[in-house]
């Protein structure tokens, strides 16, 4: 299902993010105690936004709340290498936070439409499935990727670039 594979996408973008994140911000003069604000500034905007875009996705059209959410999180995943310090990155990190809250509960609300009830603890577990396979593999590609391929700036952008696939 192109759904499956949009998740895993996107779960492969956040996990791209997850070993450079810290190092970046600390390098931009975030402090640790900081540090803990900012990276808890994503679920935080989803656990607060998140049932508010669940009730929306279940009384609107849900693919293009999916694409908003999508293009919310690519935008405010570039934005930390122009916007820096850390009023500015827990702003971004909330505001990428905020896209996910937009696109998951469409996301699975697309899912729960598009499958048989008979199947849909399948197909959860194959959802479930396809965002720790991105998860797994993402902070490897985004480890080597800005490794070899010009530093930290890579990771942002292909976080931006894998939600813009999905």
């Amino acid at each position: 299902m192109p759904l499956l594979v949009a998740e895993f996408v996107v779960w492969l973008g956040f996990g791209g993010l997850l070993p450079v994140l810290p190092l970046y911000f600390t390098q931009q003069g975030v402090d640790l105690s900081t540090l803990g604000v900012v990276v808890a500034a994503w679920p935080a905007a989803r656990l607060i936004s998140e049932p508010v875009f669940g009730w929306l996705a279940d009384r609107t059209a849900r693919v293009p709340l999916m694409v908003i959410g999508l293009l919310v999180t690519g935008l405010f995943g570039l934005l930390p290498l122009v916007l820096t310090g850390p009023l500015a990155f827990v702003i971004l990190r909330a505001g990428a936070g905020l896209g996910a809250a937009i696109y998951d509960p469409a996301a699975r609300g697309y899912l729960t439409d598009a499958t048989p009830p008979d199947r849909r603890g399948e197909a959860f577990g194959l959802y479930g499935s396809a965002q720790m396979g991105g998860l797994l593999l993402g902070p490897a590609i985004g480890a080597v990727g800005a490794d070899a391929l010009g530093g930290i700036g890579f990771v942002f952008v292909f976080s931006a670039v894998t939600a813009a696939i999905a």
